[in-house]
């Protein structure tokens, strides 16, 4: 079972839990699978995490061909996302709807995967479950994607993010996108045609910590040192960037890396700490076994 934690805003723990759920979902037994879609669900307890595969067969790469737009209630989409999500939205609001009616849910994906994750997240946002006897409201927690790219014109970028959840959260505040280095797959489709992102990017440069929303100078900026990078390292970042286990080794270091900083943040902490009560004894206002030595009354007070 995957951990992740129930809290609100980014977290870098849940980042991790659905990075991996986003790679082993190429190369498991899906739960849900259709011709154009394959979708993994996993009990994390407290919440259930769904996964949607990239593309890897040749029918995934006809469906990503599909560029051109079609047109549905509130803007207009990518026709072969479109056809992707659909193949499978039914069967999977029924299982959630069986087996998961009251938990949390976190919805993820990589790539093809993401585009069909976030088509998910806003039907289930609006989604009610019909109990036996009560009508309620499906409960998406969070949603992280990897390498996603656009999915539909400024109208229903801007509907995605306006939507709101059953605890009244925009999807636009609880969808994470990431992107690594100079991934090509988020600059498609292009924004010539129309196509807008949705969510809050967070961008994995090549040196330094991950960025919330850089903005496109700090991004120009930072591709421009990752192509040269590449460049003297003979290395097609382009493409190499965008594959789920590049993203999977990025996250895992950085979740190293802020563990280690926690850890060290505690060590300080507690060496503070008995330097103070070191000090303490020294002084003779502590005993060894903790114990604050009061100044007795002065006479006549």
């Amino acid at each position: 079972m995957r951990t992740l934690e129930n809290v609100e805003g980014f977290s870098l723990m849940n980042c991790l839990a659905c990075v991996e759920a986003s790679e082993a979902v190429y190369s498991g037994q899906p739960t849900v699978q259709t011709a154009l879609a394959h979708v993994s669900v996993e009990d994390c307890g407290w919440a259930v995490l769904v996964a949607f595969r990239g593309t890897r067969d040749p029918r995934d790469f006809l469906t990503d061909a599909e560029c051109w737009y079609a047109p549905i209630t509130g803007g207009r989409v990518h026709h072969g996302f479109w056809q992707g999500a659909a193949s499978v939205v039914e069967n999977l609001l029924q299982l959630l709807g069986r087996d998961f009616a009251y938990r949390q849910v976190v919805v993820t994906g990589h790539s093809y995967g993401a585009a069909l994750a976030k088509l998910f997240a806003r039907r289930l946002a609006g989604h009610v479950f019909e109990g036996p006897t009560t009508l309620h409201r499906a409960n998406l927690h969070s949603v992280y994607t990897f390498g996603s790219p656009r999915i539909g014109d400024a109208a229903w970028a801007r509907g995605y993010d306006a939507t709101a959840s059953a605890d009244a959260k925009a999807l636009g505040a609880i969808t994470w996108r990431l992107v690594n280095q100079v991934d090509i797959v988020p600059r498609v489709p292009g924004l010539l045609a129309g196509y807008r992102h949705c969510g809050r990017e967070v961008y994995l440069p090549a040196f330094g910590p991950m960025r919330f929303e850089p903005g496109w100078p700090m991004t120009v900026l930072c591709d421009a040192v990752s192509i040269a990078l590449d460049y003297r390292n003979r290395r097609l970042g382009l493409l190499a960037d965008h594959h789920v286990g590049h993203y999977a080794q990025r996250i895992r270091t950085l979740w190293e890396t802020d563990q280690a900083e926690k850890i060290q943040s505690e060590q300080r902490d507690a060496a503070a700490v008995g330097g103070f009560g070191q000090r303490l004894m020294a002084s003779g206002a502590a005993t060894p076994e903790g114990e604050i030595k009061l100044p007795a009354p002065k006479t006549g007070e």
